[in-house]
């Protein structure tokens, strides 16, 4: 554990590697962009619920490498962890791994992702992890309204076509996943 492949076609079917670099649009990017420029918006809060869930897959699968994919501004790791962080919307974490970790997490992402790029981001996600995938998706509205008037969950699917979507990069990738639902508005 923990050493981590360099990230190449081999782990990346070379015809999905044109598609994974295009994860966002640039109308999209620059609205996440003035989203977390708000001094309280998107601080990886969703993170809080999740730690001691997170810790003990770290734990039972000694991983010792992380990548927070969509990591927002990545305030609630924990300082033990040996923690990637990428968001395209945070320039600091903007740049995109080159590498392979023990683990990723994704939380509180996907329903942010555009529908058009739903598939290229999960297979993303799966290419850049060796172990597990730990997934949380929202599958309601968000309180977060865009400023182009768009509800910020942008891409809420029923959780029998996440399950198949998550299913399918599980299968391409050869990796384990484990998921939860986050839903407020019962």
């Amino acid at each position: 554990m923990g050493r981590g492949r360099i990230l190449t076609a081999k782990k990346l079917k070379n015809s999905d590697t044109e598609n994974i670099k295009m994860t966002i649009s640039p109308e999209m990017l620059a609205l996440i962009r003035e989203t977390h420029s708000k001094a309280n918006k998107w601080d990886g809060n969703s993170l809080i619920s999740h730690l001691d869930r997170i810790q003990f897959f770290i734990d039972i699968n000694n991983a010792e490498t992380i990548l927070d994919y969509g990591c927002g501004k990545a305030k609630y790791h924990p300082a033990s962890w040996n923690i990637t962080k990428y968001d395209p919307g945070i320039e600091e974490y903007s740049v995109k791994p080159s590498r392979t970790f023990d683990i990723v997490i994704c939380t509180d992402v996907m329903e942010h992702v555009e529908p058009e790029y739903v598939d290229q981001v999960l297979d993303e996600v799966f290419a850049y992890a060796d172990t597990l995938v730990y997934i949380c998706i929202g599958l309601d509205q968000a309180e977060e309204v865009l400023s182009d008037g768009r509800n910020a969950h942008i891409s809420l699917l029923p959780h029998k076509e996440w399950i198949s979507k998550l299913n399918k990069a599980s299968k391409k990738h050869k990796v384990k996943y484990y998921i939860r639902w986050a839903v407020t508005n019962e």
